[in-house]
């Protein structure tokens, strides 16, 4: 019902938009953004639920070493990119901050993209959003991993609210998903990594933002191994970690 609560005045929006012609274009801009807001917040409610259930009903075996296998393939230690990350706590610190920005990068650029009028780009931009997560949560039920903070038994651990989450799901003993305590449960393939992407891919029309733009994503890929806990470097650009 919260969920319900805070979609309607969305929906309130979009009507009163639709309705109100004394500024046409503006109305019309504005009826674009609510819509495109809307359509986000239920597909992100839709695909949280969804991936709840799922990794639930299919605790299939973890593939944590086997991904930890394949950095170690390639020459790559994720433990030890962030213990080096450890030791610079100005560098960690600006690390956490890039990885925590993608969320208001994303709705940044969708304003912009529908208040400034290109409303076939912010459509793009939703539906690669929405096919990307589908195939994200689909490719992490298949190939569950709890993450290297668990595989390497890192007190920080204990405190990441995806990995608690994620191990009672798997275990049968959390039997309520609390829509207002929701977290990422899906380790590989990293999402976060596909949404920068998506990020810098959108930019592209807006002429200011386009090139401050792919240089944030990329400093944001750089930062999602360690911050996200994703172990292995096919799903995300640890490669550039090497160190």
């Amino acid at each position: 019902m919260r969920i319900l609560a805070d979609l309607i005045p969305l929906a309130v929006v979009l009507v009163i938009c639709r309705r109100w012609r004394s500024f046409p274009r503006i109305t019309h801009r504005l009826a674009h953004l609510t819509r495109t807001v809307l359509a986000l917040a239920l597909f992100i409610d839709a695909g949280v639920i969804l991936s709840y259930i799922l990794t639930g009903i299919l605790p299939l075996p973890r593939w944590d070493g086997a991904l930890a296998a394949a950095d170690h393939a390639l020459g790559l230690n994720w433990l030890d990119m962030y213990q080096w990350l450890t030791r610079h706590p100005a560098i960690d610190a600006s690390a956490r901050a890039l990885y925590n920005s993608l969320g208001p990068e994303m709705l940044i650029l969708l304003f912009a993209l529908e208040l400034l009028g290109h409303h076939n780009q912010a459509r793009a931009f939703l539906l690669w959003f929405m096919v990307s997560g589908i195939a994200t949560i689909g490719i992490g039920i298949l190939i569950p991993a709890a993450g290297a903070f668990v595989y390497h038994h890192l007190p920080v651990a204990s405190t990441t609210g995806y990995v608690a989450q994620w191990a009672d799901l798997r275990n049968g003993t959390l039997r309520t998903i609390n829509p207002l305590n929701n977290q990422g449960l899906v380790i590989f393939p990293s999402f976060h990594t596909v949404l920068a992407v998506l990020c810098a891919c959108a930019a592209r029309p807006l002429r200011i933002l386009r090139y401050p733009s792919l240089a944030l994503n990329l400093l944001i890929i750089l930062s999602t191994p360690a911050m996200g806990g994703t172990i292995s470097s096919i799903s995300s650009p640890a490669l550039f970690w090497r160190l």
